[in-house]
């Protein structure tokens, strides 16, 4: 009797089957979430790699891109820092009589970060200007770098440069792009700020709505702020339109106007 009990198995009595049932339940499950995990991972990804309305370029750039996260020692939030470098021959200058002989270039620098685990955006748009004492050939790199404040986390990036044209005629062909230049001051960092661009036809009365109308929302990082933005121009016909810029953010609103023309 005493070997009857040493080989008593107290699972002996369950249904080997409904255990491979309950294994199998709970290994499709691990699985499936897994599986919604890395789909909604690439998500993210496509969402933030594409866009159905592409930008036009005239043309591309080379340049080397490095992004960083860093912490502060001090304490605070971490931040993202990117740095780049240009080839000089591929951008465009121009030497006004303020930059005293130098050649100034300006660059748009756009970082858009998403983190991987929840999706979390984190957005900087900003306008540089870069002056050097003779314009830069061969070999030479315009260089500079940005930083934004983020949240911890492994994160999907994405960085856009482009030099933005002046056009001291404010006019553009029907169908082209015009490129909206402004700068803020004021801002409180942290703060959102919801920013509207409308265009109105130069006959039109105050009570008739704008002919284009373009909405988004951005995060301070600093108390002023530059910012360019591409205008669509293809549902507008030839012809003279007032554009209303107007932000709103931190208990404050802000407006101007400008003018366009839009030409055969």
């Amino acid at each position: 009797m005493g070997a009857g009990m040493g080989d008593y198995n107290p699972t002996s009595s369950r249904n080997p089957s409904k255990d491979r049932l309950e294994l199998d339940a709970r290994v499709n499950s691990t699985a499936r979430i897994q599986r919604l995990h890395r789909n909604g991972l690439d998500a993210i990804t496509e969402a933030t790699t594409t866009d159905d309305n592409a930008r036009p370029f005239a043309r591309a750039f080379a340049p080397t891109v490095q992004i960083y996260g860093l912490d502060r020692a001090s304490g605070g939030a971490g931040r993202a820092v990117v740095a780049f470098a240009i080839p000089g021959a591929q951008l465009e200058y121009t030497t006004p009589p303020e930059a005293g002989g130098r050649a100034v270039y300006p660059v748009r620098v756009e970082v858009m970060l998403s983190r991987r685990s929840d999706g979390a955006r984190f957005d900087l748009d900003t306008l540089r200007r870069f002056a050097t004492a003779a314009p830069l050939t061969g070999e030479q790199y315009l260089t500079g770098l940005v930083e934004l404040p983020v949240a911890p986390g492994r994160y999907v990036a994405t960085v856009v440069l482009s030099t933005v044209p002046l056009h001291p005629l404010n006019a553009y062909p029907k169908g082209g792009t015009a490129e909206v230049y402004y700068q803020l001051a004021g801002l409180k960092s942290g703060a959102r700020y919801a920013t509207r661009l409308e265009l109105f036809g130069a006959e039109d009365d105050a009570k008739k709505p704008a002919r284009l109308s373009i909405d988004f929302e951005t995060t301070a990082t600093d108390t002023r702020a530059e910012v360019s933005r591409s205008l669509g121009l293809q549902n507008l016909a030839p012809g003279r339109y007032r554009v209303r810029l107007t932000v709103r953010g931190g208990d404050e609103t802000a407006s101007a106007v400008a003018w366009l023309a839009v030409v055969k």
